[in-house]
């Protein structure tokens, strides 16, 4: 049994640390790095470190030299990476994390907001209600604005878009700038 037991263990303590199909998933609102449940945006190899946190995209497409766009339909999860240099590599593999969106009930801001929510619900948690002149060309009500190099004034780490009255999606943006 004891052998068992210590097999079992080095099973899982080996396996990826990949989101359950029931979990809930937390966009974390932080003004440094951009958090999507277990992911944490810290420039070093992103679009390869994704896949460790939730495992094989449903499909990966290389949109240029300097793009990759990685996709998890079951999570509701679409995520794109950039490289801004010829020798930075594939960016498949090498990227920086640069946007998700996430459009799944599973996924939450801290304070509950995200996808199926009312846009009440968004307005009350919000800061500021996000106009396609102050966020980025996107409509919808900002978290977490900090100051970018990339914009004139603070932006929104996340914005909630609505349709129908409820967040249809979470835009997750990169916090650092070229």
């Amino acid at each position: 049994m004891r052998l068992f037991s210590l097999f079992l263990f080095a099973l899982f303590a080996s396996a990826p640390a990949t989101a359950s199909a029931a979990e809930p998933l937390t966009v974390g609102l932080g003004l440094e790095h951009a958090r999507l449940g277990v992911f944490v945006d810290d420039g070093a190899g992103d679009a390869a470190r994704i896949e460790t946190a939730f495992g094989a995209p449903t499909r990966t497409v290389r949109e240029s030299e300097w793009n990759c766009t990685k996709r998890w339909r079951g999570l509701g999860l679409t995520a794109d990476f950039v490289v801004f240099d010829d020798d930075a590599g594939n960016p498949c593999r090498t990227g920086l994390f640069n946007r998700a969106v996430v459009t799944t009930r599973r996924w939450r801001t801290p304070d509950g907001v995200g996808p199926g929510v009312s846009d009440r619900r968004a307005a009350r948690s919000s800061p500021h209600r996000c106009t396609r002149q102050l966020c980025g060309g996107v409509t919808g009500y900002g978290f977490a604005f900090h100051r970018s190099d990339c914009s004139v004034g603070r932006f929104p780490a996340v914005i909630a878009q609505t349709s129908g009255g409820r967040v249809s999606r979470l835009i997750i943006w990169k916090r650092w700038c070229e």
